[in-house]
Parts: structure tokens; sequence; C-alpha cells
């Protein structure tokens, strides 16, 4: 395996430049094998070069549980999340959360204008990455309570209205200004489209590097998404 092989060079190779491998961090994700037998000793090739228990996560379907196999099936990688969609949607999940409580001090701890300025050029934006790098199939829901937290901390800068935004006026805050909106980004519209750019513009690399494994075409990669 191209991995193993690779791991084998660093453990011969880096401590001649001081550099070893820390076994007890990070995450590798073992791939679909067709047997548990085959699972069973890429799993022991790992820990033959002394990798944690916790490091090595087995593949769902080689698990004898896996619901439980597919939650844990996965890492943070770049400030995105990778792995079974299991694992990526409840990442999601705490990540919004994590979004909810930012929202909550940006309603009480600033003053309008600077509140409007963490909205539009900070917390809004940060999503964005998300919608890069996780395949939209995954971040419906993220984008809609994205936008609701866009809405809620909109609202908070409105204290003199005693009834909350109608549909229609949220609707009207992602209009451009010269629109009669506010030129909020719409999360639905950015999902649809971010993850569609980061594909077209990292398909020449992505390219590349498999090249150097095994011929590939995009005409593969196409295939495969029709596969699978």
């Amino acid at each position: 395996m191209i991995i193993l092989r690779a791991i084998q060079h660093i453990n011969d190779h880096g401590p001649r430049v001081g550099y070893r491998l820390n076994t007890a961090k990070g995450k590798i994700l073992l791939g679909r094998c067709d047997s548990l037998a085959e699972s069973t000793a890429r799993y022991q090739a790992y820990r033959d070069f002394h990798f944690e228990p916790s490091v090595i996560a087995v593949h769902p379907n080689n698990s004898p549980d896996p619901a439980t196999a597919a939650l844990n099936y996965g890492s943070k990688l770049l400030g995105s999340y990778i792995g079974s969609d299991s694992f990526i949607a409840h990442a999601l999940t705490q990540q919004l959360h994590q979004a909810d409580l930012q929202a909550q001090q940006l309603c009480t701890d600033c003053p309008f204008q600077t509140r409007m300025l963490f909205l539009r050029s900070c917390f809004l934006p940060k999503f964005s990455h998300i919608f890069r790098t996780v395949p939209p199939r995954l971040t419906t829901d993220f984008a809609q309570n994205a936008n609701g937290l866009c809405h809620r901390i909109f609202q908070s800068m409105l204290p003199y209205l005693r009834t909350d935004l109608t549909d229609l006026h949220l609707q009207q805050l992602h209009l451009n200004i010269d629109d009669g909106g506010s030129s909020l980004p719409d999360m639905r519209l950015i999902q649809q489209c971010a993850y569609t750019a980061s594909f077209t513009q990292c398909l020449p690399s992505v390219l590349e590097v498999l090249n150097l494994i095994s011929p590939i075409s995009l005409q593969d990669i196409l295939t495969s998404y029709d596969t699978y």
C-alpha cells in the first residue's frame, strides 16, 4: 500500500532531520474492504507501526456496528470535515451550535454599526469555507440555519419594531442595496455555487496528483459520481 510505504520511508529517513511521526495524534480512515479479513489485516498493518487504536477508524461497511462506526468515521481537516455523511452531519450540527453562541454575543455585546460590520464581514463569510469543501447534499439544512442566524442578528438591530420581520422582508435583506436590500449573502445560493467553484478550481491539481498514482481522466471521475 502506498501510504504504508510512505510511513515506512518517513520512519527510516525522518529521524535524520529530526522528524518523527506522532502515532497518538491524527486520524487514519481505512478504506472499504471486500472482506472482514482484509479490513483486519489493514488495521493490523497500521498497528504494527504503533499507531494508537483511537487513531485508526475502520470503514462502517466493515464494522459489526455500522451506525456507530459511521459517527466516528471522519476528521476535521484544514477547517472543514471529511468522512462519512453521519460524521460530517454531526460536526456541522456542532459548528452551528458554536455559531449560535457567537450570534448571541453579537446580539447583546455590540453597538448596531459594529454588529452590522461583524455580520457582513466576519460572521457570514466564514460559512463559505464549509460550502466550498462539503458536498451540497450535506449542507442544505446548514445553509438554512445559517440564514436563520443572519436574520436573528439583523432583527436584533431593529428593537423599535414590535413584530418580527416577515418572510418577504427577510428575503429582501439578501437583495443588493441598489435593489432595496441590505446586500447580506443568502447562504442557500452560496451553497449551490461554492462547491462547484471549488471543485472546478481544484480539479487540475487533483488530476495531476491522481495521475502520479494511476492514469485517470475527467471522465473517470464523472463516471465514479454516477456509480456511487
